[in-house]
């Protein structure tokens, strides 16, 4: 599949105990405003992805 970074999002993924294998469900969409109109905030927010630099730091 030819696509941009940012327009597949991840919505599931699935192991069975004692296999090496997961099966998942993506979406592929056409622009990434689409994107967020459609899908839940969850799923687009677990989709974001930040730089190591603007993350933000844990509580120690």
């Amino acid at each position: 599949m030819n696509t941009k970074i940012g327009l597949v999002y991840v919505d599931s993924l699935k192991t069975e105990f004692g296999k090496r294998e997961t099966i998942g469900y993506a979406k592929i969409y056409e622009t990434a405003e689409r994107a967020k109109q459609v899908e839940r905030s969850h799923i687009v927010e677990r989709n974001t992805f930040t730089k190591p630099e603007e993350a933000k730091p844990e509580a120690s």
